[in-house]
């Protein structure tokens, strides 16, 4: 699925994003028309180290 690919290449990009364990992008919801991705990637942040990163695709 190329939006779930460009979803992960997205956060892989993200300086704020640990490389290990890689992100990974979730499929939410898909309904007629509409999907909702969900990434997740962990970060240095200690008060919230996982950071969901949600993307609604309009097909």
């Amino acid at each position: 699925m190329k939006a779930k690919q460009v979803l992960e290449a997205t956060m892989v990009e993200d300086p704020r994003v640990l490389a290990k364990p890689r992100p990974v992008g979730y499929l939410m919801r898909l309904e007629k028309g509409y999907m909702d991705l969900q990434g997740l990637g962990n970060s240095l942040n200690l008060k919230n180290p996982i950071h969901p990163i949600s993307a609604p695709v309009i097909l």
